[in-house]
């Protein structure tokens, strides 16, 4: 059974943990073992995949991966369309026009080298 993890940007650092929707309409996350939530970014909400790149870190919606095939390499985004999380090139990610679904990632090396909100450098064109 996959692991159910949120991650969300709450001020300038990232937190792990249970998602928690907040009576005035806010998204908190709970880190294990601590009582209080800590009030997060609702746009920086993603969820663990149940993958991890080639380091062992864990790959989240918003991520992005550096994927290398024996033909071929590109800086990926981890969506989340349809029911299934995907990978789609990194200059296209907002449109959806080039993925591939999670099931074909196994024939990547795959690493996280950023996400989205962090490192929008690293979706310009390559």
């Amino acid at each position: 059974m996959r692991e159910i993890l949120f991650k969300g940007k709450a001020g300038a650092k990232w937190v792990y943990g249970d998602l928690r929707h907040i009576n005035d309409g806010g998204v908190a996350i709970r880190k294990d073992g601590e009582i209080y939530p800590y009030e997060v970014i609702p746009e920086t909400v993603g969820q663990y995949t149940g993958l991890t790149d080639k380091n062992g870190k864990k790959i989240f919606e918003g991520d992005i991966v550096y994927c290398k095939s024996r033909l071929d390499n590109a800086n990926m985004v981890v969506i989340f369309e349809c029911g299934q999380f995907r990978m789609v090139l990194s200059e296209n990610y907002r449109s959806y026009q080039t993925n591939s679904g999670f099931y074909d990632i196994n024939c990547f090396d795959k690493e996280v080298i950023g996400n989205i909100y962090d490192n929008p450098e690293l979706l310009e064109g390559e």
